[in-house]
């Protein structure tokens, strides 16, 4: 939704419509835009995926939101997004995808003092969010759960002697490593406009629940095939789950506010549009088992991840072999969400990307040799009345002269949409 400087001419009584050309919805002017985070910014489970940028195994889509943010507004993107990835992954350690020997550089790498403009989403991982939500996966509305079939609902494996052990988490762990990654990224881009994007939400808000809950189960009947867009999650478990992610959200805005980035919120906007959603307005997908043995798992072994730390996600991995790929992720309307989410604070702060009449919407008036142009019209200021064709010419051929410096100069500074 950007132009570089456009060029809106009305010489004359006379309108002659300049054709159409290929710059009419060119947009940007090339400001350099680096793009982190980790799978909510890459686009896991849309594909195509891209194998090699930044490394196979990092699942990011070709249509993330930051390539569709830059296609939008003429960026010049390096998209270092990898999935999986956690905050020591974009200031200190290079990631492992663990695919086809798939190594992701160290993402602050990417910025230099050139850079203009930065996204990025994570913590999420560095809390374990994956781990949590494979553990409160349930059997029914009420319980058991999948794995701990001992157990009614997951909340009692995180609230202990009166201390929720994730809320903890989010205050020891996951904030100090926030304020050590903004403070690296502002470093690295010190002129640089940083967007902290939100996590979008996974569970609703008690407005967004139904009276019965939004438990719909994952394995139907047991037997293949298996429910698409499932959400297996407890009556009690749905708005724990919207607690913690509350928690982690504020976590991040205050830390973004702290290191003077720009805080993009994103879950109160979509508590009405996570998998719990009706049909066709959810901004998430839900959980959909492979044709594989489900009910098989071994229930009650796996030990519960408190804290679920990597040890704790290594344990759940096991079920991750199951699911389709973007389970609670944001489907094809949720990256649409984020791109317009993100491309309006962009906008905000860059004003000079925003339209510009382009030369085909602005017909181009030709003023014949010796044409009076009346005075006060569009046409007076710019090209004066003359009395002979000579004089007349001699205009018209400056004026040709002003209009094709001004075409190359045009060409030259927009970009065309990718």
């Amino acid at each position: 939704m950007s132009l570089g400087s456009g060029l809106a001419l009305v010489l004359a009584s006379t309108m002659v419509s300049s054709p159409a050309s290929a710059t009419s919805d060119v947009q940007g002017d090339g400001l350099q835009y680096v793009a982190l985070g980790d799978s909510y910014s890459a686009g896991f489970g849309l594909t195509p995926y891209s194998t090699s940028d930044p490394a196979d195994g990092c699942y990011q889509a070709e249509k993330d939101y930051p390539h569709l943010v830059a296609a939008e507004l003429g960026l010049r993107l390096t998209d270092a997004t990898c999935s999986n990835a956690v905050t020591a992954n974009i200031t200190t350690t290079a990631q492992n995808t663990g695919v086809n020997g798939g190594i992701a550089p160290i993402q602050t790498d990417a910025l230099n003092a050139d850079t203009d403009i930065v996204t990025v989403t994570i913590g999420g991982n560095d809390l374990g969010f994956s781990a949590i939500a494979a553990s409160c996966l349930a059997l029914a509305a009420g319980g058991p759960l999948m794995l701990y079939q001992y157990a009614n609902d997951c909340k009692q494996f995180y609230q202990l002697g009166g201390n929720d052990v994730l809320e903890a988490m989010i205050a020891t762990v996951v904030t100090p490593a926030l304020a050590k990654t903004y403070k690296a990224i502002a470093e690295k881009a010190p002129n640089a406009k940083v967007f902290v994007v939100g996590y979008p939400a996974v569970a609703p808000d008690a407005a967004n629940t139904p009276e019965n809950g939004c438990f719909a189960s994952a394995i139907g009947n047991g037997l293949p095939p298996y429910p698409e867009n499932s959400y297996p999650f407890t009556n009690v478990d749905v708005p724990y789950l919207h607690t913690i992610e509350s928690a982690l959200d504020t976590a991040i805005s205050q830390q973004a506010a702290l290191a003077g980035a720009t805080f993009i919120p994103t879950i109160s906007q979509t508590v009405a549009h996570t998998p719990c959603a009706p049909q066709g307005e959810a901004y998430m997908s839900g959980i959909t088992f492979k044709e594989g043995s489900v009910v098989s798992l071994p229930a009650g072994q796996v030990p519960p991840p408190v804290p679920p730390t990597a040890a704790g996600q290594d344990a759940l991995g096991q079920l991750a072999t199951y699911l389709k790929i973007g389970a609670l992720h944001p489907n094809a309307a949720g990256v649409a969400f984020l791109k317009e989410q993100v491309a309006t604070a962009i906008l905000d702060a860059f004003p000079e990307l925003q339209p510009q009449p382009s030369p085909a919407e602005s017909p181009v008036a030709v003023v014949p040799p010796g044409s009076v142009v009346p005075a006060g019209s569009a046409a007076a200021p710019t090209l004066a009345a003359s009395g002979s064709d000579l004089s007349g010419g001699l205009a018209l051929a400056g004026l040709l002269l002003v209009l094709g410096a001004a075409a190359v100069g045009l060409r030259r500074r927009v970009r065309v949409r990718r």
